[in-house]
């Protein structure tokens, strides 16, 4: 496939019945995505890699067992930022105990730079905050992505979903990637979408950057692992549902 957006063929698929729940929190969250079943066991392996640390430093230690660390929303964070962003991303961290603490929950040291695009701060909730884990903020430093006028994809007869997915596309909230694909999608045949979650943590200035799609067939499976460059997501599936997701954040140059 040549350049770097998503290729548009003809043809039609299966139109499978749309499932689409409500939680508290945020307006169109299905039932779990795979991100973030992924992002939940990736915090549960910080909080273990705690606790493993702490427990050395009970034995190997003469005195007071070292201070708790990952109770101000590390954890959940690390979590985050292992599922949800792009490995090559850097992460601004100023603070010198909470870049410690970071370090001590799993975050690679690799990934902490001066300059890094994303910015970690504890801090009261913000505008610009792209997801908040207990008293800690994401924040983009180049700011908060503006939301993009759907091009017509909201009411495009060939997207089966529920008027709470369509209102995100309608919006320009969903993510400018995952607009691409699913236009794609449709352009090729009805595409049934079931959910565009907000992944835990995540405030509403973060485009929903994950889409979870219903009975796709192999052909339309082999167009999306076709994708190449920031548009290419990645695929999980399970029975008939599949869950692509994009790197936060959003990169479509290159």
């Amino acid at each position: 496939m040549k350049g770097s957006g998503p290729v548009v063929e003809s043809r039609r698929r299966g139109n499978p019945a749309v499932e689409v729940s409500e939680e508290v929190g945020g307006p169109v969250v299905g039932r779990p995505s795979a991100v973030a079943h992924r992002i939940a066991r990736a915090a549960l392996v910080a909080a273990v890699a705690v606790v493993a640390t702490l427990a050395v430093g009970v034995v190997v230690r003469a005195g007071p067992a070292p201070a708790t660390v990952a109770d101000g929303g590390s954890v959940a964070l690390a979590g985050w930022l292992q599922v949800a962003t792009d490995p090559a991303t850097t992460i601004a961290v100023a603070d010198p105990a909470l870049r410690a603490e970071l370090l001590g929950v799993g975050v690679p040291a690799a990934r902490l730079a001066e300059d890094g695009r994303l910015v970690v701060v504890a801090a009261a909730p913000g505008p610009t905050d792209l997801a908040r884990f207990g008293d800690l903020s994401v924040r983009d430093r180049d700011g908060a992505t503006a939301p993009r006028p759907d091009s017509g994809l909201a009411d495009n007869p060939r997207l089966v979903a529920a008027p709470e997915v369509r209102e995100v596309i309608r919006a320009g909230t969903l993510d400018e990637r995952a607009m691409a694909v699913l236009a794609g999608l449709a352009g090729r045949g009805p595409v049934t979408v079931s959910a565009v979650p907000a992944l835990p943590g995540e405030t509403s200035a973060l485009p929903r950057h994950t889409v979870v799609l219903e009975g796709l067939d192999t052909a339309t499976q082999d167009w999306l692992r076709a994708q190449r460059g920031p548009y290419a997501p990645v695929i999980d599936t399970s029975g008939a549902e599949t869950t692509l997701s994009w790197p936060v954040p959003a990169r479509t140059s290159g």
